[in-house]
């Protein structure tokens, strides 16, 4: 009984440790996402800042034919920008991807703006086959839009995120990319790990750029993805239990033994002495007494001389 009570303790304690182990370890793998998705939104913003200041120089006319072969010509050489092209006013003239418009396209206003005039959209309209997000940046009369799978495929399938665009003085301006997260947005615009409602989120903001990517995953998530290293802790903890209650059982059970109470018995003291009488049959009177030990052990039970003193 005490074996499987401790075996049992043992695989509850194992189930805690792993599940602590996993999501210190869940932690360190968002954190490792976090900051490779901004390493690559810094690295596609830094190509869609170039494009843009070769798309302002072109040597061709406003969206003309030669301009938009031009325009063309950039975006087949780009590696995260879907279609470039130029807008005034709120509305898109012409692009790599459209060609020339014959009514130009209006777009909604700018989610952020920044100091140095750059616009950006956290989904820039046009025209599509399907209902993927655009991020587009406006600088001047040209914008870029970037691929809408930039980031969606960059992670494991069970990890979420979200990438939060903020203003110059640190206040949020928009959701540019990814899920939309229930939790304060303190945590989606500061670095840090933060375990909120049962989920855990590592918060990674660029050195370069007013952006932050955060990298959240639920509690039974995070388990589930490392259910290897937790059955692993189980058993360990199950095993480890196991062992220890064999070890105090049979310590137990060797205290228990006639030779430990024995030791116990003499050390306090616990031995008695009994006189049987000898007596003179002449006269009837007691003449002396053989002195003789008796013991009774930790559970009440007279032990016979035969037994303990052999012992």
């Amino acid at each position: 009984a005490v074996t499987v009570l401790v075996a049992c303790c043992g695989t509850g304690a194992g189930y805690l440790l792993g599940s602590a182990i996993a999501l210190r370890l869940a932690e360190g793998r968002l954190q490792q996402f976090a900051e490779r998705l901004v390493v690559l939104t810094d690295t596609a913003a830094f190509e869609s800042h170039t494009l843009l200041d070769i798309l302002n120089a072109s040597p061709h006319s406003y969206c003309s034919d030669a301009e938009i072969a031009y325009f063309r010509t950039l975006i087949f050489q780009s590696k995260y920008l879907k279609d470039a092209g130029r807008m005034r006013g709120g509305k898109i003239d012409c692009s790599a991807a459209m060609g020339r418009l014959g009514r130009p396209i209006p777009v909604s206003a700018p989610d952020f703006i920044g100091k140095n005039g750059i616009r950006v959209y956290s989904n820039l309209s046009a025209p599509s086959a399907d209902n993927l997000r655009r991020v587009g940046i406006q600088q001047g009369d040209s914008y870029a839009l970037y691929s809408p799978r930039v980031l969606s495929d960059v992670g494991p399938p069970f990890v979420h995120f979200t990438m939060t665009q903020l203003e110059a003085d640190i206040r949020r301006s928009g959701r540019l990319g990814g899920e939309s997260p229930q939790v304060q947005i303190s945590i989606l615009t500061r670095n840090g790990l933060a375990r909120v409602n049962g989920s855990l989120y590592a918060t990674h903001c660029s050195t370069h750029f007013y952006n932050c990517v955060t990298a959240y995953i639920s509690t039974p998530e995070a388990l589930q993805a490392s259910r290897g290293e937790l059955k692993a802790n189980i058993v360990l903890g199950g095993l480890t239990g196991a062992l220890f209650g064999i070890v105090l059982s049979i310590f137990y059970r060797r205290n228990l033994s006639m030779e430990q109470q024995l030791r116990r018995a003499i050390r306090n003291d616990k031995l008695r002495v009994e006189y049987q009488q000898i007596v003179s049959l002449a006269s009837g009177r007691i003449v002396g007494a053989e002195a003789l030990a008796r013991w009774t052990d930790e559970e009440g039970f007279a032990v016979g001389p035969d037994v303990f003193v052999k012992i």
